[in-house]
């Protein structure tokens, strides 16, 4: 899970006692960018130009890059 996930879930609705979200779109984006299934790449592309995650490719890339070195 990312930081911050449960401030990006996004509301849908609420029945009786039980609310209901979409699970954080940036945390949905990556496992699909990792997954990397035709598909999920489209998904990926379509939340992007929606805006759903507001995501700048440049500085995107720019922090993955930082916190994937260490790894490497």
């Amino acid at each position: 899970m990312l930081p911050g996930w449960r401030e990006r879930s996004l509301f849908i609705e609420r029945i009786g006692l039980v609310s209901f979200y979409h699970y954080d779109p940036y945390a949905q984006a990556l496992s699909k960018v990792q997954r990397g299934h035709e598909k999920d790449l489209a998904d990926v592309q379509q939340l992007i130009a929606r805006g759903h995650p507001a995501v700048d490719p440049a500085s995107f890339r720019r922090r993955l890059d930082e916190v994937l070195a260490p790894v490497e």
